[in-house]
């Protein structure tokens, strides 16, 4: 099983849905400040940005928010492990927070601005840093910060190997230690891509824009699943001519294909068989 997490909005409340094969279940109702699902961990916790506010979610607990510093206007949570540390930005600094060390502002240098975007097992965080352009970096406490691709780039998720993902340019990519910055390509007629996700199987979920159906609304995003057997696949939109988006996928009970989830911009999830 394999599970995909995102934001359907109804009416003037949006809910966060988690979803996996047989079940959905509301994560929150929060009406006016339009949750989102940023990661999902393998013990299925949900981090959620609600607003100016970041919740870390689970069956047993409900949402329980992450402390905001009184300096900030606003904390914003990109990421989260299997051990409940979570990455993110609040004012133009990377953040690091965990139960046991507490919020802590993560030594990325002079940039103009940074933000974490996710964080393994290992401690490894990558995100993006701004100097004269954007750049996808990692950070360990011990090795420092990295850049790992060029200008323009925007690291977004590291799984528990290593291998991180997130765009370079106008493409996804693929980052390993031994093979460095790979591009991933587009789905047919695409004009951009991104990487968002990546599970310790190595499957990768993202979202290409520029696709069109035929339908009178233009062009539109198309959430994507990729493996190195299949390639990159075209999860498809609910409604014709509308867009879906893939944020996170987990690993679920061992499965990396079969069960996928996504949802988009209609009021339901969606199986995909993989």
């Amino acid at each position: 099983m394999r599970i995909w997490i995102g934001i359907i909005a109804i009416s003037a409340t949006a809910h966060t849905l988690l979803a996996s094969p047989g079940s959905i279940t509301v994560v929150s109702s929060l009406i006016g400040v339009g949750p989102t699902a940023e990661e999902i961990d393998n013990s299925n916790r949900v981090l959620v940005q609600a607003g100016t506010r970041t919740y870390i979610w689970s069956q047993a607990t409900g949402p329980q928010e992450i402390p905001k510093p009184a300096q900030y206007s606003y904390l914003q949570g990109w990421g989260m492990n299997d051990l409940g540390t979570v990455v993110g930005a609040t004012g133009s600094a990377a953040f690091r927070f965990s139960s046991v060390g507490g919020m802590q502002s993560l030594p990325l240098g002079s940039a103009l601005w940074q933000w974490g975007a996710d964080i393994n097992d290992s401690g490894v965080t990558v995100g993006t840093v701004q100097y004269d352009s954007s750049y996808a970096f990692r950070h360990t406490d011990a090795g420092g910060t990295e850049v790992i691709a060029g200008a323009m780039s925007q690291a977004w998720a590291i799984n528990n190997n290593g291998t991180t993902v997130g765009q370079a340019g106008s493409q996804a990519f693929r980052w390993t230690a031994s093979e460095g910055l790979q591009g991933l390509g587009m789905l047919p007629g695409g004009s951009s891509s991104v990487a968002r996700d990546v599970n310790d199987f190595g499957i990768i979920v993202g979202s290409c824009d520029g696709i069109s159906d035929g339908y009178p609304y233009g062009a539109q995003w198309h959430a994507f699943i990729y493996s190195d057997e299949n390639g990159m696949r075209d999860l498809g939109t609910i409604v014709p001519g509308s867009s879906s988006l893939a944020y996170a996928v987990n690993a679920g009970g061992g499965c990396s294909w079969n069960g996928a989830w996504y949802c988009g911009r209609s009021n339901s999830c969606h199986p995909v068989g993989c």
